[in-house]
């Protein structure tokens, strides 16, 4: 039982890890930024976008992201962390693809982009830390 135990006490800092990755998106958004008004420039509306224009779209990440921690953590307690980590993860999912349709829209990309997105990070931010304390709780420094 305790090599078991072991096994999913560290597969549980991995699968955290993994979807700590996934959010870490979040940093990429200066790198994609100068693609985005580009496109926007060329295809979209308005004609005006700059790379700097679209710090809007990130500032509304940071804010689905900030106004969504604490729903990921009521969440993850009443469902369950697997439910909290699906959740986010599909508004997460949601919002990139359907940025995929809305990138012609600077508005509609802050909606789906920033917002939706962001939201979906927020609900998934907090499980990874939850479980992880909860299996090591003598090292919660260092699983966090």
């Amino acid at each position: 039982a305790s090599s078991s135990r072991r096994f999913l006490s560290v597969a549980v800092v991995i699968a955290g890890f993994l979807v700590y990755l996934t959010i870490g998106t979040y940093y990429t958004f200066g790198n994609m930024s100068p693609y985005m008004a580009s496109y926007l420039r060329k295809y979209g509306h308005p004609k005006t976008v700059t790379s700097q224009t679209l710090i809007w779209v990130y500032a509304a990440l940071e804010v689905g992201l900030g106004a969504s921690v604490f729903f990921g953590g009521q969440i993850n307690h009443k469902l369950g962390p697997r439910l909290a980590t699906l959740l986010g993860g599909f508004l997460m999912s949601a919002g990139v693809a359907l940025s995929y349709f809305t990138i012609s829209s600077f508005w509609l990309l802050l909606l789906t982009y920033g917002i939706l997105n962001g939201l979906g990070m927020g609900i998934a931010y907090t499980a990874p830390l939850d479980c992880a304390m909860s299996w090591w709780p003598t090292k919660k420094g260092f699983v966090t």
